[in-house]
């Protein structure tokens, strides 16, 4: 019960958080803290300390599934998106199996979550300066990539090319 209130209290607290800082940085925050969370399970002894990192590893848990619905919802394109999400899933199950079949002790499972989160924190680094770069208002390329989209653009620059010599 206290691993779903801290879980909730991560989508709370995730909507509190929007209000002041992107959602980049709260991503970038929520896999900092979850990688200690990890690292802390490796490196303490004392059940207590455990359990809190876990109680605190849960309330990343909430932070970042709605963090990462809205980024992927910015980022993947709609006509793409049913792929690109089936495609994520690939790893995840992966990493899955291999840790079933591999049997790892605690030690080397968590150093390898630990690993992965630290990883993932550099990935969200790497994702926050390319949105420094990028000149669009979201921070998001806006390019055209598919035809029907561009079919779209001309409709609507005919559209209102018509209206204006109208006017």
């Amino acid at each position: 019960a206290g691993f779903m209130i801290m879980s909730m209290l991560g989508s709370r607290l995730f909507s509190l958080a929007t209000q002041f800082i992107t959602i980049e940085q709260i991503g970038l925050g929520t896999l900092c803290i979850a990688a200690a969370c990890h690292i802390a399970v490796i490196m303490s002894e004392i059940v207590v300390m455990r359990l809190f990192a876990f109680l605190i590893f849960e309330l990343c848990v909430g932070l970042y599934f709605p963090m990462m619905g809205t980024m992927k919802g910015r980022i993947v394109p709609e006509s793409r998106r049913s792929t690109i999400y089936n495609l994520y899933r690939v790893p995840l199950n992966a990493i899955v199996v291999c840790t079933l079949l591999l049997k790892l002790d605690t030690f080397s499972c968590f150093s390898a979550t630990s690993g992965m989160l630290c990883v993932a924190a550099l990935a969200q680094a790497r994702l926050m300066s390319r949105k420094k770069n990028d000149p669009s208002p979201d921070g998001i390329r806006q390019a055209v990539r598919d035809e029907e989209s561009v079919e779209l653009v001309r409709t609507v620059g005919k559209t209102h090319t018509i209206l204006a010599d109208a006017l």
